[in-house]
């Protein structure tokens, strides 16, 4: 009955948890719901808490990378300028954010960090959303490889069961990018938290494996409140026998 009843706990755990911890698209409203960690200054503040990608006003060329808190607040924007081309030129770039660091280098040769800014890791799930003139492809998360294109008004959400095994994760792919106009055309890298909602399919597994651990304990106790009349009565008979001897 003990196996049993390990077993059944075992079915609705396994029905409630991934099996694995490998990165996959989820889509909020559908799957779960997500819920964004906001720039410093709450709901309404400028800019993103991650790394914004947006136009700049150096050169007609130029964009700006912001890496931290605020991304494009006054004294938050940590500005790096690169050369950015047209929209059909795509660059290779390395995110990485751990709960200590947020960097991104793009074409191997500029990074940029949120030194000063700090915007540690938190939740479970990447955010990459696009808008304007702009464009991303999603090759790998956290050792999950992709192919993911994301287009302009697209926003997908990789998410780690295991909240990236606590130490954060590196993503690679490559952006484009109009250049100019600044935060009319932007790639926007955010974190926050997914809360997964099982499919019906689990429900029926979580509600199955709970009945048979309930009918389990149920089982158990009755054995307990109720022993066998017969080693009643078979107990009495041995004590009256001793007594006569």
């Amino acid at each position: 009955m003990k196996a049993l009843f390990v077993a059944a706990s075992a079915l609705a755990l396994l029905a409630a948890c991934p099996a694995t911890a490998a990165v996959v698209l989820v889509t909020p409203g559908v799957g779960g719901t997500f819920t964004e960690q906001l720039p410093v200054g709450g709901v309404g503040s400028p800019g993103v808490y991650g790394v914004e990608l947006r136009g700049g006003v150096v050169g007609a060329a130029d964009w700006e990378i912001g890496v931290g808190r605020g991304t494009s607040q006054t004294g938050q924007f940590n500005q790096g300028e690169f050369l950015w081309g047209a929209l059909a030129t795509n660059h290779a770039f390395s995110l990485t954010w751990t709960p200590s660091l947020l960097s991104i280098t793009l074409d191997g040769v500029k990074t940029v960090t949120d030194a000063g800014r700090a915007a540690p890791l938190t939740g479970n799930t990447l955010k990459i959303y696009v808008k304007g003139l702009a464009a991303a492809n999603v090759t790998n998360v956290d050792g999950t490889a992709f192919n993911q294109p994301i287009t302009s008004g697209q926003e997908l959400y990789f998410y780690s069961s295991n909240g990236f095994g606590g130490d954060g994760f590196t993503a690679t792919g490559t952006v484009a990018l109009t250049p100019g106009g600044r935060s009319r055309h932007e790639v926007m890298f955010k974190s926050g938290t997914f809360i997964a909602v099982p499919e019906p399919s689990a429900w029926v597994l979580m509600i199955g494996g709970f009945g048979l651990a309930g009918a389990a304990l149920r089982r158990h106790r009755a054995r307990v409140a109720c022993p066998d009349f017969s080693d009643y009565l078979r107990l009495r008979a041995n004590r009256a026998k001793s007594r006569s001897q």
